[in-house]
């Protein structure tokens, strides 16, 4: 049985001081595999980046490669994380931001040049030039490069990308794309376009201080767990009347009605919920109450 690389086993985090918290996180991640975690500005994202990378407070259990997250030394444990433009010096070049986590690390002249060089072709960066002087689109590409040049167990991407324009955040995921190959890595992203490209093979929906468990794209499309997942993975969202006929539930779409499973509580029938529906499956099985969050069919 192949060993996880990183295990999230029912884990509560919130930040310092706030009232924000996610509770019961359940998430895993195989060496080489990327994840991707999607969710809308301010739904916690980061905030699970940042418990994962160590800087947040905890309960439950993390494992990295079997061991507790808690017993290992930060410096052993070897995940990187994206910051914001903040953590960019200023009055450096770029040479200097891409030099300074391999000088940490004590690796040798050759070894950073090969490097830096790498990753300036990578991400299409100058080494001469100034922080100071670069767009916030080349700051973005150098908060990767930084993550990337050094070899590491874990990589841990915030959306760094998510004010640009949308042609730089797309030449972003292009870069992304081949600077990933082989590593294990995860993306977090308030873009769906980003999350399927990412999470096709293993994704996790935050919402409202949830986090879906991960899966594929193709499991999340057959059963979507909440409203967020379910515009994710393409459907169409209704708000309508729900009815009953005898022991049928159903729901009307745009002048055709359609079945639905039966609800928590015949509370519901008479008032409006919402639908999410797709062609080909229609509502059946995908059925939500107002506040467009907590499933209520089963």
């Amino acid at each position: 049985m192949t060993q996880r690389l990183l295990t999230l086993d029912s884990v509560n985090t919130a930040y310092i001081g706030s009232e924000f918290s996610i509770d019961g996180i359940c998430l895993s991640i195989e060496s080489g595999e990327v994840m991707s975690l999607y969710g809308r500005e301010g739904s916690g994202k980061t905030l699970i980046l940042r418990t994962i990378a160590g800087l947040e407070n905890y309960s439950g259990d993390i494992l990295l490669d079997g061991k507790k997250l808690s017993k290992i030394d930060f410096k052993d444990r070897d995940i990187g994380f994206t910051f914001d433009f903040s953590s960019i010096s200023k009055g450096k070049s770029v040479k200097d931001i891409l030099e300074y986590p391999m000088r940490l690390r004590e690796y040798d002249d050759a070894s950073i040049i090969d490097r830096v060089k790498s990753v300036e072709e990578t991400f299409s960066l100058n080494k001469d030039d100034k922080v100071d002087d670069l767009s916030d689109f080349d700051k973005a590409k150098l908060l990767l490069a930084r993550l990337f040049c050094i070899e590491r167990r874990l990589y841990i991407v915030d959306d760094v990308w998510k004010d640009l324009q949308v042609e730089e955040q797309y030449k972003i995921a292009d870069i992304l794309q081949e600077a990933i190959i082989g590593k294990s890595v995860i993306i977090a992203t308030q873009d769906i376009e980003f999350a399927r490209r990412f999470g096709k093979d293993n994704i996790a929906v935050v919402a409202k201080g949830e986090c879906s468990k991960n899966c594929s794209l193709e499991e999340m499309s057959a059963r979507p767990i909440n409203i967020e997942s379910a515009i994710l993975c393409g459907y169409s969202i209704y708000m309508d009347v729900l009815g009953k006929k005898g022991d049928c539930y159903f729901a009307t779409i745009e002048g055709k009605e359609y079945e639905v499973d039966r609800p928590l509580s015949d509370v519901y029938v008479g008032k409006q919920v919402c639908f999410a529906y797709q062609e080909g499956i229609g509502a059946k099985r995908f059925y939500y109450d107002k506040d467009c969050e907590r499933i209520i069919s089963r």
